[in-house]
């Protein structure tokens, strides 16, 4: 029998960190104290200075939309509950006492004594619970674009649906002096039968009411034009001249002073 030669089991099973690399045998070993490596996370990018300009600029768009939006809705829902309008004023008659224009010296200027009674009619349309009040109003006469006399009027407070009736007397004594342009004016416009025409301005300040609620005042200009005057015939006259107010209109315009300006 012949025996047989087996290779050793050290041989036939080398060790796993045994490897080949080029031909040559290399062992490598595992070292438990090597440090293992550290996980950094990838830094944040800073945003660009363009990117942060155009992120600010549309934030604040969208919140301006929003406030206008807003805005927008309150006044809708504001209108649909009280349906707001403005009060109305006429001049529902002019009585002319004296409206006396002396001659021209020799420079052209002259002096005007008038008187002439107004009736002012005041109407508040609002029916739900909007009141205006009004502070003293400043009423101001002028004939032919010649100022002509002032006067004032006690303030009131004008309840939703209200008609007030406001008594005026605008005078001017004869110490007021007109230019020249005025008195040619004004003289060739009291020769015609016709009547000479009167512009009504009325100023005042007003703050609106609603419930309990006030605004803050608000300067108002009511300006009356399309009426006409007489002049008396007999410059002692008590009873005056009656005028025509009927084509008269009247116009309101809010005024909202800011700094030194009026708008």
């Amino acid at each position: 029998m012949t025996d047989r030669v087996y290779p050793s089991a050290q041989k036939l099973n080398p060790p796993p960190s045994a490897a080949v690399h080029g031909g040559a045998k290399t062992t490598q070993l595992y070292n438990p104290n090597r440090p293992r490596p550290i996980y950094r996370p990838p830094p944040n990018r800073a945003c660009s200075g363009r990117r942060c300009c155009c992120l600010c600029f549309l934030y604040t768009l969208i919140t301006l939309l929003i406030v206008i939006l807003l805005a927008v809705v309150g006044a809708c829902v504001f209108y649909a509950l009280y349906r707001p309008k403005h009060p109305t004023f006429s001049v529902t008659s002019l009585r002319t006492t004296r409206f006396n224009l002396t001659r021209p010296d020799s420079s052209g200027f002259a002096h005007l004594n008038s008187r002439v009674d107004l009736t002012l009619t005041a109407k508040n349309p609002n029916k739900h619970q909007i009141t205006f009040l009004y502070d003293t109003l400043t009423v101001t006469l002028a004939a032919a674009g010649v100022p002509s006399g002032n006067a004032t009027a006690a303030g009131f407070s004008h309840a939703p649906g209200n008609t007030t009736v406001l008594l005026a007397v605008v005078s001017s004594d004869a110490a007021r002096e007109l230019d020249p342009d005025s008195v040619s004016q004004l003289g060739s416009d009291l020769k015609k039968k016709v009547g000479f025409p009167v512009t009504v301005v009325v100023d005042t300040t007003v703050e609106v009411r609603l419930g309990k609620k006030k605004t803050k005042k608000v300067g108002v200009r009511v300006r009356c034009d399309g009426i006409k005057g007489y002049q008396p015939k007999n410059a002692t006259s008590k009873v005056g001249v009656i005028g025509v107010t009927s084509n008269g209109k009247c116009k309101v315009d809010v005024r909202i002073k800011i700094w030194k300006f009026t708008f």
